[in-house]
């Protein structure tokens, strides 16, 4: 059955008449949730520990007067708790130096700096950076939360949430910081610092933890460190494959350097309960559609499989004139090509159960992608302040073609094809001045100019004549060009009222404009203001209490404004080029529980947004045959609420040594008037809630390490369209791992991803005409599992 002309043009047809919202009635909707025999199979309850609000670095967590602060007595395995003050001693620099010369911004006031010696690590014998800071409690839930990538992307470089340091400076980088860590041998290490509480210049606003990982200075007499890295990844259902990295670290005199080469030829896996839905290579899902009456109408079992191809080039480099002046480069090139097949035979049925035709469809996705990053990072101690200059660049080109056919008996059927190539970038330049204003203040100022960009050029192809061949579909959106300015000005303010109570507040003032290609919507210019407030109390030096206020404005997808192939109903789905920003005000309180010796914490936290124009789609227009068509629009409201436990404990103090829980659990609700039939419902992407907890055991006299991890969510993902609805779930997954060193600096490590096989469900229900009129067509339900992975890797570093 092809598509409807009248449908597709209207689709299309960016001119046509817009819709008003319909009116708003206070209705719920309850999701028809499918059958989920793995839900609650697991028991499991944790909390929390890790992160927390933006300028967490700023509060005093265990602060208070320096005779107050505890501090441990260093030893193997324990952390060394370093009270640190204006113009102290910790050095936060890559060279060993103060911190004054390192990270020289003042903050006033006393904080904590946690230091992890070598000799904290050397018994666990690790590889690289990131083994390292898997060993820290607390640390490894920021690495997973990295590795799996931002739910949202970024706006312009940004400056919270938890950051990881590398010689007291951020990466000037947007994508960059895991690679690095991977590439960055443990031999090249000095220390890992843990810093909480305010610390002196460190311009980074953290919503949690701020981990720096020191260098070893100049190694110029002992030559640099490498890694190496090769591995046997497999799957229970034939996939195998090979791939590997090599980097080298080293330094002459004042400067440094790293260089590394990969291939990766798995999709990276999803450690966190909202990352990772495409981490995998082969799947198998049992598809059915029903009548409306609940009568069979369409048997469908699918084999699908993915190839996926990276190779990843890194280089970093840096020269220290010492004193607080450096600059550094870094570099990162990545081309991808990822294969997808799908090969669906079909069974339909007439309503009265009788065979009807039976056929297989293939399905192909080819996508082909090169990633450019580029970023610099200056800076320079300046009339006793610091200036700091960060300038990044981003390419990413794609070309990606979709085809769909059929063959039912003899007959050879052409269903659509989508071609579509496609570039965007990012341009970034961030200046500030940093400066201590006198004892338990300190201001920093600056400045960010960014510029974005997305060109598209899109060809589809329907059969609009019932040949069973596809033609050609112009349409004056084919080609697309995006662009956006932007610039801001920013204020932060720290300070130090007393030895228990700090404060932060930032304000930062936006102005942005973006014009398209399309000549019936006008340049759209957009001023905001973005203040923010945070507050911290130390009731003990364990105990911290942490409040905040802060607006925010997304950074707006270009995917938004373009139109697309949507393979699923093989259509094209309209953009909306006047789609704004979405403005969130922020509220949240938590309270962190630092456990003595350096056992980990727990904190809770609780959290509401309020945001107004929240991107969804909605209906947009009216197609030349009287349907209502959709696009991306922005709804007036939308609330987004709940709470957080989260934890990370080394059991020591049980008698498990050399063990840790990291564990986290979030309840959250959310809500929003769905434009197409004026109920109430949850936001698309939150879950009810989220739960992952993992284990990790080294036995340092075997040289030896095992461990496991459970993720899981309850609840569905809402999907709602003009003509149809859906709700996604999925089950638990457990992943497990061993490690042992071996002779001559080898280590071996055996990898189990989804062990039990998790199954995603969903359920979809499809519209003659719309939600709203109310006919149902077809209800379509599948479940779908995904394969056992193993990975066998061999690791040196020399």
């Amino acid at each position: 059955m092809g598509p409807d002309p009248s449908l597709l043009n209207g689709a299309l047809a960016l001119r046509a008449t817009r819709l008003p919202i319909p009116a708003i009635e206070s209705k719920s909707i309850v999701a028809e949730k499918p059958p989920n025999e793995l839900e609650d199979a697991m028991g499991f309850w944790g909390g929390g520990c890790g992160t927390g609000l933006v300028g967490a670095m700023l509060c005093a967590v265990g602060s208070g007067d320096a005779a107050a602060q505890e501090t441990l007595p260093a030893q193997d395995g324990v952390a060394q708790t370093t009270p640190i003050t204006k113009g102290g001693s910790s050095d936060l620099g890559s060279g060993g130096g103060t911190l004054e010369a390192a990270a020289p911004t003042a903050t006033g006031g006393e904080g904590q700096v946690q230091i992890y010696p070598r000799s904290f690590f050397d018994p666990y014998k690790p590889q690289n950076a990131e083994d390292m800071l898997r060993r820290v409690p607390g640390v490894a839930a920021i690495l997973d939360t990295a590795t799996a990538g931002a739910t949202t992307q970024a706006r312009g470089l940004g400056s919270g949430g938890d950051q990881i340091l590398i010689g007291g400076r951020r990466l000037a980088a947007k994508n960059q910081i895991v690679q690095m860590l991977r590439r960055l041998s443990a031999a090249s290490v000095e220390r890992v610092e843990l810093i909480r509480g305010t610390s002196e210049g460190i311009e980074v606003l953290s919503e949690g933890l701020i981990v720096n990982i020191v260098m070893v200075p100049g190694k110029s007499n002992s030559g640099g460190s490498g890694n190496l890295e090769a591995n046997f990844r497999f799957g229970d259902q034939g996939y195998a494959a090979l791939d590997g990295l090599l980097s080298y670290s080293g330094s002459f005199g004042q400067f440094s350097y790293t260089f590394g080469a990969e291939r990766n030829a798995w999709t990276p896996i999803g450690l966190t309960p909202t990352g990772g839905t495409n981490d995998w290579s082969r799947r198998f899902r049992d598809e059915i559609y029903y009548y409306p009456d609940g009568s069979v109408q369409e048997k469908r079992p699918q084999r699908w499989s993915r190839s996926h191809n990276k190779a990843i080039y890194t280089t970093n480099l840096g020269y220290d004139w010492g004193g607080g002046d450096q600059i550094k480069f870094n570099a990162l090139y990545q081309p991808l090509r990822v294969l997808e097949i799908d090969e669906t035979p079909f069974i339909r049925y007439a309503s009265n159960g009788s065979t009807g035709a039976m056929g297989d469809e293939l399905h192909q996705r080819d996508n082909r992608a090169k990633l450019l990053d580029l970023g610099a990072d200056f800076q320079k101690r300046l009339l006793g302040g610091s200036l700091n200059v960060i300038l990044i660049r981003t390419r990413t080109e794609q070309d990606l073609t979709d085809v769909r056919n059929r063959q039912i008996g003899a007959r050879y059927v052409e269903v659509g094809k989508s071609v579509s190539s496609q570039n965007k970038g990012e341009d970034i330049i961030r200046a500030s001045y940093s400066r201590a204003l006198n004892s338990g203040m300190d201001l920093t100022v600056g400045v960010e100019g960014a510029k974005n960009f997305l060109d598209q050029q899109l060809d589809t192809f329907f059969d609009t004549d019932g040949d069973d061949r596809l033609e050609l579909i112009p349409f004056p959106e084919s080609f697309a060009d995006i662009r956006e300015k932007r610039g801001e000005i920013f204020a932060i303010h720290s300070w130090k009222l007393t030895s228990e109570l700090s404060m932060e507040t930032s304000l930062n003032y936006e102005v942005s404009s973006i014009s398209t290609n399309f000549s019936f919507v006008p340049q759209h210019t957009y001023r905001f203001f973005k203040p923010r407030l945070d507050v911290r109390y130390n009731l003990t030096p364990q105990d911290l209490f942490r409040f905040k206020v802060e607006r925010t404005i997304s950074q707006l997808d270009f995917q938004n404004f373009i139109p697309i192939y949507n393979p699923v109903d093989n259509r094209v789905d309209a953009g909306n080029a006047e789609i704004q920003p979405e403005k969130t005000w922020i509220f949240e309180a938590a309270y962190e529980r630092r456990l003595l010796g350096d056992n980990g914490s727990i904190e809770v936290r609780l959290f509401y947004r309020d945001i107004s124009d929240h991107i969804s789609r909605g209906p947009f227009a009216i197609s030349s045959g009287g349907r209502i068509t959709s696009a991306p629009i922005n709804i007036d409201k939308a609330r987004h609420y709940g709470g957080e436990i989260k934890g990370a404990i080394r059991l020591d103090m049980i008698g498990l040594r050399d063990a840790q829980i990291n564990a986290r659990y979030v309840r959250q609700f959310s809500n929003v008037i769905d434009p197409f039939t004026s109920l109430n419902r949850k936001m698309k992407d939150p879950y009810d809630s989220e739960f992952n907890i993992g284990y990790r055991q080294d036995l340092t006299r075997l040289g030896m390490a095992f461990g496991a991890n459970y993720i899981d969510t309850s609840g569905d993902q809402i999907t709602s369209d003009v003509r149809n609805v859906e709700y996604f779930s999925r089950g638990p997954r457990v992943d497990a791992f061993v490690e042992k060193s071996l002779p001559a600096g080898f280590t071996v490590r055996f990898e189990a991803h989804n062990i039990n096989r998790s199954p995603e469900y969903k359920s979809r229900d499809l519209f003659v005409d719309s939600q709203s009129e109310g006919t149902l067509l077809r209800r379509e339900y599948y479940r779908e599992r995904r394969e056992r992975r193993y990975a066998l890797k061999l690791r040196k570093s020399f």
